[in-house]
Protein backbone atom coordinates (compact mmCIF):
# COMPACT_ATOMS: atom_id res chain seq x y z
CA UNK A 1 0.00 0.00 0.00
CA UNK A 2 2.83 2.49 0.80
CA UNK A 3 4.74 1.53 -2.23
CA UNK A 4 1.28 2.38 -4.24
CA UNK A 5 0.69 5.45 -2.68
CA UNK A 6 4.76 6.46 -3.38
CA UNK A 7 3.84 5.62 -7.09
CA UNK A 8 0.76 7.92 -7.23
CA UNK A 9 2.91 10.66 -5.41
CA UNK A 10 5.94 10.40 -8.24
CA UNK A 11 2.81 10.24 -10.75
CA UNK A 12 1.46 13.48 -9.51
CA UNK A 13 4.65 15.33 -9.27
CA UNK A 14 5.95 14.70 -12.76
CA UNK A 15 2.52 15.59 -13.70
CA UNK A 16 2.93 19.12 -11.68
CA UNK A 17 6.28 19.92 -13.52
CA UNK A 18 5.30 19.15 -17.01
CA UNK A 19 2.14 21.55 -16.06
CA UNK A 20 4.92 23.71 -14.62
CA UNK A 21 7.16 23.67 -17.88
CA UNK A 22 4.35 24.24 -20.35
CA UNK A 23 3.07 27.24 -18.40
CA UNK A 24 6.94 28.62 -18.50
CA UNK A 25 7.00 28.01 -22.77
CA UNK A 26 3.73 29.37 -22.94
CA UNK A 27 4.54 32.41 -21.06
CA UNK A 28 8.41 32.70 -22.91
CA UNK A 29 6.05 32.35 -26.02
CA UNK A 30 3.41 35.00 -24.94
CA UNK A 31 6.57 37.50 -24.41
CA UNK A 32 8.05 36.86 -27.34
CA UNK A 33 5.14 37.71 -30.14
CA UNK A 34 3.56 40.39 -27.54
CA UNK A 35 4.20 43.71 -28.82
CA UNK A 36 2.37 47.60 -28.52
CA UNK A 37 -0.91 47.66 -29.05
CA UNK A 38 -0.21 50.90 -31.08
CA UNK A 39 1.40 48.78 -34.08
CA UNK A 40 -1.39 47.28 -34.46
CA UNK A 41 -3.83 50.94 -34.99
CA UNK A 42 -4.07 51.69 -38.81
CA UNK A 43 -5.45 54.81 -40.39
CA UNK A 44 -6.77 54.54 -43.99
CA UNK A 45 -7.79 57.77 -46.03
CA UNK A 46 -8.53 59.22 -49.45
CA UNK A 47 -7.21 61.99 -51.16
CA UNK A 48 -9.82 64.23 -52.25
CA UNK A 49 -9.75 67.68 -54.71
CA UNK A 50 -11.89 70.64 -53.00
CA UNK A 51 -13.39 72.69 -55.68
CA UNK A 52 -14.23 76.51 -54.06
CA UNK A 53 -17.41 78.42 -55.23
CA UNK A 54 -15.70 81.75 -55.62
CA UNK A 55 -19.05 83.88 -55.54
CA UNK A 56 -19.85 82.04 -52.22
CA UNK A 57 -16.63 83.41 -50.88
CA UNK A 58 -16.87 86.62 -52.33
CA UNK A 59 -20.86 87.08 -50.76
CA UNK A 60 -19.18 85.42 -47.27
CA UNK A 61 -16.21 88.31 -47.47
CA UNK A 62 -18.99 91.00 -48.42
CA UNK A 63 -18.35 94.07 -45.95
CA UNK A 64 -22.35 94.04 -46.47
CA UNK A 65 -22.14 91.02 -44.49
CA UNK A 66 -19.76 91.35 -41.79
CA UNK A 67 -21.16 93.23 -38.37
CA UNK A 68 -18.48 93.89 -35.54
CA UNK A 69 -18.84 91.19 -32.42
CA UNK A 70 -20.27 92.74 -29.32
CA UNK A 71 -17.55 91.61 -26.97
CA UNK A 72 -14.67 92.49 -29.35
CA UNK A 73 -15.52 95.21 -31.70
CA UNK A 74 -12.08 95.07 -34.00
CA UNK A 75 -13.27 91.73 -34.73
CA UNK A 76 -16.06 91.32 -37.60
CA UNK A 77 -18.11 88.27 -37.53
CA UNK A 78 -20.56 86.83 -39.79
CA UNK A 79 -24.25 88.37 -39.69
CA UNK A 80 -25.19 84.76 -39.41
CA UNK A 81 -22.91 84.06 -36.65
CA UNK A 82 -24.62 82.44 -33.68
CA UNK A 83 -22.88 85.35 -31.24
CA UNK A 84 -24.59 87.90 -33.26
CA UNK A 85 -27.40 87.15 -31.61
CA UNK A 86 -25.95 87.56 -27.95
CA UNK A 87 -27.48 91.41 -27.11
CA UNK A 88 -25.06 91.38 -24.77
CA UNK A 89 -21.19 89.77 -23.68
CA UNK A 90 -19.86 89.93 -20.04
CA UNK A 91 -16.11 88.37 -19.57
CA UNK A 92 -16.22 86.51 -16.34
CA UNK A 93 -12.98 86.18 -14.86
CA UNK A 94 -12.47 83.30 -12.70
CA UNK A 95 -11.63 83.07 -9.00
CA UNK A 96 -8.80 82.15 -7.54
CA UNK A 97 -9.26 78.84 -6.10
CA UNK A 98 -7.49 78.39 -2.54
CA UNK A 99 -5.91 74.86 -2.04
CA UNK A 100 -4.13 73.54 1.00
CA UNK A 101 -1.17 72.46 1.66
CA UNK A 102 -1.93 69.22 0.99
CA UNK A 103 -3.43 69.72 -2.33
CA UNK A 104 -0.46 72.06 -3.63
CA UNK A 105 1.94 69.02 -2.79
CA UNK A 106 -0.42 66.95 -4.76
CA UNK A 107 -0.47 69.55 -7.71
CA UNK A 108 3.42 69.52 -7.78
CA UNK A 109 4.06 66.39 -8.00
CA UNK A 110 1.04 66.03 -11.02
CA UNK A 111 3.40 68.72 -12.48
CA UNK A 112 6.48 66.68 -12.27
CA UNK A 113 4.68 63.55 -13.27
CA UNK A 114 3.24 65.45 -16.45
CA UNK A 115 6.34 67.61 -17.74
CA UNK A 116 9.78 66.17 -16.15
CA UNK A 117 10.16 64.96 -20.21
CA UNK A 118 9.82 68.55 -20.96
CA UNK A 119 11.95 70.04 -18.50
CA UNK A 120 15.24 67.52 -19.28
CA UNK A 121 14.58 68.43 -23.17
CA UNK A 122 14.14 72.10 -22.23
CA UNK A 123 17.32 71.74 -20.12
CA UNK A 124 19.28 69.13 -22.89
CA UNK A 125 18.59 71.84 -26.07
CA UNK A 126 16.37 68.84 -27.51
CA UNK A 127 13.76 70.63 -29.59
CA UNK A 128 10.33 68.90 -30.12
CA UNK A 129 10.86 68.20 -33.63
CA UNK A 130 13.97 65.82 -32.09
CA UNK A 131 11.79 64.19 -29.66
CA UNK A 132 9.04 63.38 -31.96
CA UNK A 133 11.55 61.84 -34.58
CA UNK A 134 13.45 60.17 -31.44
CA UNK A 135 9.44 59.08 -30.54
CA UNK A 136 8.58 57.97 -34.05
CA UNK A 137 12.58 55.95 -33.79
CA UNK A 138 11.64 54.42 -31.09
CA UNK A 139 8.45 53.24 -31.84
CA UNK A 140 9.51 51.80 -35.49
CA UNK A 141 12.78 50.15 -34.20
CA UNK A 142 12.57 50.00 -30.22
CA UNK A 143 10.84 46.49 -30.31
CA UNK A 144 13.60 45.01 -31.96
CA UNK A 145 16.21 46.88 -29.95
CA UNK A 146 14.47 45.40 -26.57
CA UNK A 147 14.26 41.96 -28.29
CA UNK A 148 17.72 41.88 -28.97
CA UNK A 149 19.09 42.99 -25.32
CA UNK A 150 16.22 40.10 -23.96
CA UNK A 151 17.73 37.74 -25.91
CA UNK A 152 21.93 38.98 -25.20
CA UNK A 153 20.89 38.72 -21.37
CA UNK A 154 19.21 35.53 -21.54
CA UNK A 155 22.45 34.32 -23.56
CA UNK A 156 25.01 35.87 -20.73
CA UNK A 157 22.11 34.67 -17.85
CA UNK A 158 22.33 30.79 -19.10
CA UNK A 159 26.39 30.71 -19.68
CA UNK A 160 26.22 32.06 -15.96
CA UNK A 161 23.99 29.55 -14.64
CA UNK A 162 26.00 26.64 -16.11
CA UNK A 163 29.14 27.20 -14.04
CA UNK A 164 29.14 26.50 -10.96
CA UNK A 165 31.58 28.28 -8.69
CA UNK A 166 32.69 26.22 -5.06
CA UNK A 167 34.69 28.92 -2.75
CA UNK A 168 37.94 27.28 -1.25
CA UNK A 169 39.86 28.87 1.77
CA UNK A 170 43.86 27.95 1.99
CA UNK A 171 45.19 27.44 5.37
CA UNK A 172 47.33 30.76 5.32
CA UNK A 173 44.82 32.89 3.61
CA UNK A 174 43.69 35.20 6.43
CA UNK A 175 39.98 36.72 5.11
CA UNK A 176 38.46 35.46 1.40
CA UNK A 177 34.95 36.28 -0.37
CA UNK A 178 33.25 32.85 -1.52
CA UNK A 179 31.58 32.83 -4.71
CA UNK A 180 27.69 32.13 -4.71
CA UNK A 181 27.41 28.18 -5.63
CA UNK A 182 24.28 28.54 -8.17
CA UNK A 183 21.89 25.47 -8.46
CA UNK A 184 21.53 24.53 -11.99
CA UNK A 185 18.79 21.62 -11.10
CA UNK A 186 15.34 22.66 -11.68
CA UNK A 187 13.27 23.26 -8.33
CA UNK A 188 9.85 21.12 -8.21
CA UNK A 189 8.78 22.69 -4.26
CA UNK A 190 7.60 26.01 -5.73
CA UNK A 191 4.01 26.38 -6.50
CA UNK A 192 4.22 28.78 -9.76
CA UNK A 193 0.86 29.54 -11.02
CA UNK A 194 0.58 29.18 -14.87
CA UNK A 195 -1.40 32.71 -15.45
CA UNK A 196 0.33 35.87 -17.21
CA UNK A 197 -0.76 38.03 -14.72
CA UNK A 198 2.82 38.88 -12.77
CA UNK A 199 3.59 42.09 -13.97
CA UNK A 200 7.21 43.72 -14.21
CA UNK A 201 7.82 45.75 -10.79
CA UNK A 202 10.40 47.98 -11.57
CA UNK A 203 10.06 51.43 -12.24
CA UNK A 204 9.87 53.12 -15.92
CA UNK A 205 12.16 56.46 -15.77
CA UNK A 206 11.84 58.37 -18.99
CA UNK A 207 14.74 61.15 -17.50
CA UNK A 208 18.32 59.54 -17.92
CA UNK A 209 20.18 62.46 -15.46
CA UNK A 210 22.73 62.02 -12.87
CA UNK A 211 21.75 64.47 -10.30
CA UNK A 212 25.05 63.78 -8.68
CA UNK A 213 27.72 64.83 -12.03
CA UNK A 214 25.35 68.16 -11.76
CA UNK A 215 27.66 71.55 -11.73
CA UNK A 216 26.07 74.65 -10.11
CA UNK A 217 25.36 76.27 -13.13
CA UNK A 218 23.38 73.23 -14.50
CA UNK A 219 21.37 72.54 -11.26
CA UNK A 220 20.03 76.45 -11.49
CA UNK A 221 19.24 75.69 -15.06
CA UNK A 222 17.46 73.01 -14.10
CA UNK A 223 15.76 74.57 -11.60
CA UNK A 224 14.63 77.35 -13.39
CA UNK A 225 13.03 74.83 -16.15
CA UNK A 226 10.93 74.01 -13.25
CA UNK A 227 9.58 76.88 -12.02
CA UNK A 228 8.05 77.46 -16.00
CA UNK A 229 6.54 74.23 -15.40
CA UNK A 230 4.63 75.03 -11.76
CA UNK A 231 7.66 73.29 -10.19
CA UNK A 232 9.64 74.85 -6.69
CA UNK A 233 13.04 75.41 -7.68
CA UNK A 234 13.98 72.25 -5.88
CA UNK A 235 11.12 69.78 -5.97
CA UNK A 236 12.59 68.19 -9.89
CA UNK A 237 15.60 66.95 -8.66
CA UNK A 238 14.70 65.75 -5.15
CA UNK A 239 11.97 63.81 -6.82
CA UNK A 240 14.53 62.82 -9.41
CA UNK A 241 16.80 61.49 -6.97
CA UNK A 242 14.08 59.68 -5.58
CA UNK A 243 12.75 57.84 -8.28
CA UNK A 244 15.93 56.84 -8.96
CA UNK A 245 16.84 55.56 -5.82
CA UNK A 246 13.42 53.59 -5.44
CA UNK A 247 14.18 52.12 -9.31
CA UNK A 248 17.59 50.98 -7.61
CA UNK A 249 16.53 49.30 -4.53
CA UNK A 250 13.53 47.61 -6.62
CA UNK A 251 16.14 46.29 -9.21
CA UNK A 252 17.88 44.51 -5.89
CA UNK A 253 15.48 43.34 -4.56
CA UNK A 254 14.00 41.73 -8.06
CA UNK A 255 17.44 40.37 -7.95
CA UNK A 256 17.69 38.67 -4.74
CA UNK A 257 14.42 37.45 -4.63
CA UNK A 258 15.57 35.57 -7.98
CA UNK A 259 18.42 34.57 -6.56
CA UNK A 260 16.51 33.20 -3.42
CA UNK A 261 14.40 31.03 -5.87
CA UNK A 262 17.68 29.61 -7.39
CA UNK A 263 18.59 28.55 -4.04
CA UNK A 264 15.76 26.64 -2.84
CA UNK A 265 15.85 22.93 -1.95
CA UNK A 266 17.37 20.62 0.36
CA UNK A 267 20.28 20.08 -1.67
CA UNK A 268 20.98 24.53 -1.32
CA UNK A 269 21.34 24.66 2.49
CA UNK A 270 25.14 25.54 2.05
CA UNK A 271 24.89 27.75 -1.00
CA UNK A 272 22.05 29.72 1.23
CA UNK A 273 24.68 29.85 3.72
CA UNK A 274 27.05 31.36 1.04
CA UNK A 275 24.82 34.00 0.19
CA UNK A 276 24.00 35.27 3.72
CA UNK A 277 27.70 35.19 4.86
CA UNK A 278 27.92 36.91 1.47
CA UNK A 279 25.43 39.29 2.10
CA UNK A 280 26.46 40.52 5.78
CA UNK A 281 30.26 40.77 4.19
CA UNK A 282 28.93 43.61 1.89
CA UNK A 283 26.65 44.91 4.80
CA UNK A 284 29.02 44.90 7.25
CA UNK A 285 32.66 44.86 5.77
CA UNK A 286 34.84 45.96 8.28
CA UNK A 287 33.60 44.06 11.59
CA UNK A 288 33.55 40.82 8.94
CA UNK A 289 37.56 41.80 8.04
CA UNK A 290 38.42 42.57 12.10
CA UNK A 291 37.56 38.77 12.99
CA UNK A 292 39.43 37.05 10.16
CA UNK A 293 42.42 38.89 11.00
CA UNK A 294 41.68 38.09 14.99
CA UNK A 295 41.14 34.31 13.68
Amino acid sequence: MWQEARKQEKHIKTLMVDYKRRAERRRDYYERIKQDPIKFLRLFGRSSKLHLDSEVTKAAENPNNMMPWIGDPSIMIDRFDVRASLEHYDTRVADDVKLSSTERIEARLCNYERYRCLIHNEYASVTEAMALKQIEMDEKYGEMEKRRKEEEEATVKKAQESKAAIGFVYEDSTCFSEPTVINTQPSTSQDNSDTDDEADSDMDIDVELDASALTAEARRQLAKSAATFGLHPSDFLRLLDADQQLEVELRLAKALEEEKLQLSGRKSRRSRRLLRERRAQEKFPRLLTTKCVSN
